[in-house]
């Protein structure tokens, strides 16, 4: 005898009209358990059907961690930008914070999961994004490497197939001002 167990995962994914951006992709399996953001840097398929390792491992991890769903979205909502980041103009839409604050605003959790920043592009969208969250001071969430307790991107290897998520602290821009202030 066999045990047949059927499912289905439900896919969202809002795009400019040009198809250029990907301004968000969410995927639900569970409508009653809570909804997650995950902001990663930007997005590689449009993930209806084909989908990268990224966003397979973010559903398998906060799958793990009970959530029901996740909506991702990202710093950068080029979909060129895996390719030569710093060669796209238009690395984000007019809309694409507009899609940030409605998928942060609807979820129960933010993660940020975009890893390193050694770009001006990212550097520049990381202050916008903070912005935005300064509203959510008790949604936000850090996806942590282990090994050197950064933030991290979820293609690391140590946090591949156990997320470890601790409490984020956004700090405004005023207060970033006040601590280059008090450096000099």
């Amino acid at each position: 005898m066999s045990n047949i167990i059927k499912s289905t995962l439900r896919t969202e994914s809002h795009f400019t009209d040009d198809g250029r951006h990907r301004l968000l992709l969410k995927k639900v399996w569970n409508s009653k358990q809570p909804l997650v953001t995950v902001i990663t840097k930007f997005p590689n398929y449009d993930g209806d059907i084909k989908v990268d390792l990224t966003t397979q491992l973010i559903i398998n991890n906060v799958s793990d961690m009970g959530f029901g769903g996740v909506q991702m979205v990202n710093l950068c909502s080029n979909m060129q930008m895996h390719k030569q980041a710093d060669e796209v103009e238009d690395t984000i839409h007019e809309d694409t914070d507009k899609f940030i604050l409605k998928a942060i605003e609807s979820s129960d959790t933010v993660i940020l999961a975009w890893g390193s920043i050694t770009s001006k592009i990212f550097s520049v969208r990381v202050k916008d994004i903070h912005t935005i969250l300064e509203p959510y001071p008790d949604k936000i969430r850090v996806l942590i490497n282990p090994r050197s307790k950064k933030l991290c991107h979820p293609l690391t290897p140590a946090t591949r197939s156990l997320w470890m998520v601790e409490k984020g602290e956004i700090r405004s821009q005023s207060d970033e001002k006040q601590t280059e202030e008090t450096s000099s």
